[in-house]
């Protein structure tokens, strides 16, 4: 009976007791990580830079989209499978802490929160170019080196769905094209965003895609008679609408009003343009696209046959699958600068132009310490600038290389053949050769 007695009050002790381990716990709660730290008290490297998980250090400008919305490609970069400029901001909501900052914590500085949403990126282009015209006999060859680009971009993003960005390039300093782009985008719900200020239309691919993600070095003659010239696209004041509608197929829109002015120019009249263009995704590494520019003119010349209004459409399609990326666009457009040499001058309708250029490329990487890769390609242009007047269309074939050295730097070698029916005539495409080297530098 004592042996039962002593090992029941060993047994009660034991359950009534609390161990010492357990002191420092209570049910639901758990205690805080600790961060481990250096004899200094930082966490940083002895170089001084801080390391994200890997070791690695951060990338400087710490952005991951340019101002059209384009993630970055595979030299070095990331870029989903379809490889589409993707125009659209997804908002997540901000995950919920697993505990309570203590009321005393540190505040961040300003300094720290400047980082912490403002990122900025560079673009410096400079090159050779050497060209042979040949309007009349012995047309002297042309020599020159020349800054195509010189830009700097800052993007300020304090909130998921809030983001302003200002661009502007050195190059152009003392013309009205200085400001590329100043634009503040709203983007409350993935399906519904709003962007104004000076941005591009969203009209042809070719010129939605950056500069700095282009295989070739010019977009081509129908880029600039058409989108930049008559001004269906490229950059303009005005108000943009924008959203993805079904996720699965990647069905993104874009509607915009602008001034039709082109950049950095003011437009107080009425006539404005009316752009819109739908993307869609139906099988993976397949992308379509179609966009329509409606412009309106303002005291347009009836008694020497100018409309009220003209119009152009497009339509692209783009494949990539690793390193092999082909893409083809269409365009067609009503000429309304052109409307007092139109044929008839009773038409209601004014001249007609029609382009059209296809592409092709595939960048093979090396496995060396430094990341290195060429990438061969190649683009054929059509275009007939005054399509149903006169027969003067327009041929253009590019070869080009190029070649990435590290992340940053890209060489990009051109030889660009044009070839015109109708060469005696004065116009502005005529036979030609050029030969081109670009030094590109985006940091």
């Amino acid at each position: 009976m004592r042996y039962l007695l002593f090992i029941l009050s060993a047994i009660a002790l034991l359950a009534f007791h609390t161990p010492a381990w357990a002191d420092s716990q209570t049910d639901g709660a758990t205690a805080p990580a600790t961060t481990p730290e250096d004899d200094t008290g930082d966490t940083e490297d002895d170089t001084g830079e801080a390391k994200d998980d890997t070791g690695e250090t951060e990338d400087d400008t710490g952005e991951d989209e340019d101002d059209t919305g384009e993630t970055e490609d595979d030299t070095g970069e990331t870029e989903d499978d379809t490889g589409e400029t993707e125009d659209v901001l997804t908002t997540h909501p901000a995950p919920m802490p697993d505990e309570v900052p203590l009321v005393d914590a540190p505040k961040p500085s300003k300094s720290e929160l400047r980082q912490r949403f403002i990122t900025w990126k560079t673009n410096i282009n400079a090159g050779w170019k050497l060209e042979k015209k040949h309007r009349v006999q012995d047309a002297p060859i042309t020599n020159e080196f020349y800054v195509k680009r010189a830009r700097f971009k800052l993007i300020a993003e304090p909130l998921d769905w809030l983001k302003g960005v200002i661009q502007v390039d050195a190059a152009d300093a003392l013309s009205r094209n200085f400001v590329k782009d100043a634009y503040i985008h709203l983007a409350p719900l993935r399906s519904l965003q709003l962007r104004v200020g000076q941005f591009k239309k969203p009209f042809s691919e070719l010129r939605l895609t950056s500069s700095d993600k282009l295989r070739l070095i010019e977009r081509g003659e129908g880029n600039e008679a058409i989108v930049k010239d008559l001004r269906y696209g490229d950059r303009d004041l005005g108000l943009l609408v924008s959203g993805r509608i079904v996720d699965d197929l990647k069905l993104d829109y874009s509607i915009g009003v602008f001034n039709g002015s082109g950049p950095n120019i003011g437009d107080p009249s009425n006539a404005k343009d009316i752009v819109a263009r739908v993307d869609v995704t139906p099988f993976k590494r397949f992308k379509l696209g179609v966009n329509g520019s409606l412009k309106f003119i303002d005291d347009p010349k009836k008694d020497q046959g100018q409309p009220s209004f003209a119009h152009a459409w497009g339509g692209d399609i783009s494949f990539r699958h690793d390193g092999l990326r082909l893409f083809a666009q269409v365009m067609w457009a009503q000429d309304h600068a052109l409307y007092n040499l139109i044929a008839n001058p009773k038409s209601d309708s004014p001249p007609e132009l029609i382009n059209a250029v296809a592409n092709a490329s595939y960048q093979h990487q090396f496995d060396t310490p430094l990341a290195l890769a060429v990438e061969p390609a190649f683009q054929f242009e059509f275009l007939d600038p005054q399509l149903k007047i006169v027969d003067d269309t327009v041929f253009l074939y590019t070869a080009g290389l190029n070649t990435y050295i590290g992340r940053y730097v890209r060489v990009m070698l051109n030889a660009r053949f044009v070839r015109t029916s109708r060469n005696t005539m004065p116009a502005r495409h005529i036979d030609s050769e050029e030969l081109e080297l670009l030094l590109c530098l985006t940091l």
